[in-house]
């Protein structure tokens, strides 16, 4: 799990943790998650097409299993 072993507290290797505005050293969140400050590269803007079609493509066949299964 990440953060575990961040060495911070008073059973870590002695590093305190530094602020979020700081310009030197890392924060917390940087050493645990690998968080930056820039914004990482969206998908295509069309992704959320394929999903939406891949949706109703499901439901239409849970549509059609419905009514074509005897009963």
């Amino acid at each position: 799990m990440a953060g575990l072993s961040l060495g911070v507290g008073a059973y870590g290797a002695g590093s305190l943790p530094t602020a979020a505005n700081s310009p030197t050293g890392t924060t917390i969140g940087q050493k645990a998650f690998g968080i930056t400050a820039g914004q990482p590269a969206a998908g295509p803007r069309t992704a959320g097409y394929g999903t939406m079609i891949a949706g109703a493509a499901g439901a239409l066949l849970l549509a059609w299993l419905w009514w074509t299964l005897p009963r």
